[in-house]
């Protein structure tokens, strides 16, 4: 993060019943920064594995392909090449 300080787009005061609240509104740090989580047991503080299956049966990472739902339980699907092409360009 550089040390430029950033400037408020937005300054204004919440007013609830005796209470004011300063309040200012920012951009974005960095345009498309993510933010990821983990799934973690609450009890044992462990990080949760991801298993890929149907009826309990794995399923390999090949066998896997995009789809769209178009009613229940119906699905047009597309290969992962198909989808490739069709995502756009990144700037």
């Amino acid at each position: 993060m550089s040390s430029v300080h950033a400037r408020a787009q937005w300054k204004g005061f919440l007013r609830l019943s005796l209470t004011t609240i300063a309040v200012e509104l920012y951009n974005a740090v960095e345009a498309g920064a993510d933010i990821g989580f983990n799934m973690i047991h609450k009890p044992t503080g462990k990080r949760v594995n991801y298993t890929k299956t149907v009826g309990g049966q794995p399923v390999e990472n090949a066998d896997i392909v995009k789809g769209y739902p178009i009613e229940r339980d119906t699905y047009v699907t597309f290969g992962f090449t198909r989808c490739e092409r069709r995502r756009p360009k990144q700037k």
